[in-house]
């Protein structure tokens, strides 16, 4: 049988991993004092990764990256180069440009045909041309890829966003999720697969529908695929996200990622929170998970207080869900929104949920009243954080939480409502209010139950004068 142990520290992070029945040696993993990902020994091997004060990896994988004064990549090295410049690029690096915007507009290879991007008023990537082939992209209004087209042959996608935003077609496999967008089944015609995933949920075997396996997957920490084996593929890969194959680009709703730099193709929307410009999963991708392209789990969560560990379940069958629990590290009374001008600070843990929702509305309309609406395109993807992590954070967990008292479906609730008050709320308000005091508190609203779309209609109400 195929499984993963894991061993972990004191902070519940990585340290260690084994696959059984999967490719791939026994790692070890070790941390620097901001818990990011400091070197991956395996197989008598070790990399080593470094940050500048900016969380930029500076050294990835053993080799070096140069970022400029806006945080952008210049180029990256496969070895070490001492006393790297924007200015001067070496021998053997590949080089990347960007527009005033923050979007990586070039990335020109040590060999090969540069790459091209195009993108439109929402910082969406539009098009991609390398040498003669172009592939555009196109997408719906809640920033969802609709269809991607390569020469004459057009890829169109299918999406539940009724609450969580799972793929569900390509129009060759269809695909089942599970709690929190985990894959668990791929339908290719008349094949039935079965996923078996990580602690971050990347695909590591398919099964077929007798337990046979079909296909492994290996990845290094950063999602670059080390192997590949068997005659059955997926395009849901590296922690879940859709491989596309015309890039090599992890497509995360929000943004790309590109998995041989360790970043995003483009800025944070919500990069003055998270000072995270371009870098995925706060250099922690052990860890932490960034399945909308937005910020980490334990980034969102984090931010007010409350430890969380995503726990990989080995791989029995049903493909591995991450666990949430919830740590000690909240604590009632504490200033849980920074500058929290609509006031929380005081509420006991009791009262928190139901006054941190009069507040966020109170917040809101002062908000509106205080500034004009306006529309700003990077504030768009925020709204697709409320739907997607409501699935986290819905009326049923909070029924499940409070009528049984289910330690799953509590810390489910409120890991849920942190992310969608703590996010996209949270920049929306900021965009028309100029403050992030709203979204900061109606985390209070999603653990009384409220699901992201509910929450996120009130708030535009509220920011726009309709409620």
């Amino acid at each position: 049988m195929a499984s993963l142990s894991y061993t972990r520290d004191n902070a519940n992070q990585i340290t260690g991993q084994t696959p059984t029945g999967l490719p791939g040696a026994a790692e070890t993993d070790a941390y620097n004092n901001l818990n990011q990902l400091k070197s991956v020994t395996s197989g008598g091997t070790t990399t080593t990764n470094a940050y500048d004060a900016a969380n930029n990896a500076s050294t990835l994988r053993g080799g070096t990256q140069t970022f400029d004064a806006a945080n952008q990549l210049c180029w990256s090295n496969p070895t070490i180069v001492s006393s790297p410049s924007c200015a001067s690029k070496p021998a053997g690096a590949s080089g990347y440009g960007y527009d005033n915007d923050g979007n990586r507009t070039i990335s020109t290879p040590a060999t090969g045909s540069a790459t091209t991007y195009t993108y439109n008023g929402s910082d969406e990537l539009t098009k991609a041309t390398t040498g003669t082939t172009t592939t555009t992209y196109a997408y719906n209004a809640g920033g969802l890829r609709t269809s991607k087209t390569t020469g004459t042959t057009t890829t169109s996608f299918t999406w539940d966003d009724a609450k969580v935003a799972n793929l569900l077609t390509d129009g060759t496999n269809t695909w089942i999720h599970g709690p929190g967008g985990v894959p668990l089944e791929q339908i290719s015609g008349t094949q039935l697969q079965f996923f078996f995933t990580d602690q971050i949920g990347s695909t590591r075997a398919l099964t077929d529908n007798t337990g046979n396996v079909v296909a492994t997957y290996s990845f290094d920490a950063y999602g670059k695929t080390t192997g590949h084996t068997g005659t059955s593929t997926t395009p849901l890969q590296y922690t879940g996200g859709y491989t596309d194959t015309e890039t090599s680009y992890i497509y995360l709703r929000a943004r790309y990622y590109d998995t041989n730099t360790a970043q995003f193709l483009t800025k944070d929307p919500a990069y003055q929170r998270t000072l995270q410009w371009f870098a995925y999963a706060g250099n922690n991708p052990l860890n932490i998970v960034d399945p909308l392209g937005l910020w980490g789990f334990w980034d969102t969560v984090g931010a007010i207080g409350l430890g969380v560990a995503i726990v990989g379940l080995a791989l029995t069958g049903v493909g591995a869900i991450a666990e949430i629990a919830a740590g000690s590290a909240f604590v009632a009374g504490e200033a849980v929104a920074e500058g929290a001008a609509i006031g929380a600070e005081a509420a006991d843990a009791a009262a928190l949920a139901s006054e941190s929702a009069d507040a966020a509305t109170a917040g809101a309309e002062e908000a509106s009243a205080a500034n004009a609406p306006r529309e700003v395109p990077w504030a768009k993807p925020l709204k697709n954080v409320g739907t997607a992590m409501g699935d986290l954070g819905f009326a049923g967990d909070a029924v499940n939480c409070g009528a049984t008292g289910d330690d799953l479906a509590c810390a489910a609730t409120y890991v849920g409502g942190v992310a969608l008050g703590f996010g996209w709320a949270a920049g929306a308000a900021g965009v028309v209010g100029g403050g992030w005091d709203v979204g900061s508190l109606l985390f209070g609203a999603g653990a009384s139950g409220i699901d992201g779309k509910s929450t996120w209609d009130a708030v535009v109400k509220a920011c726009s004068g309709k409620g």
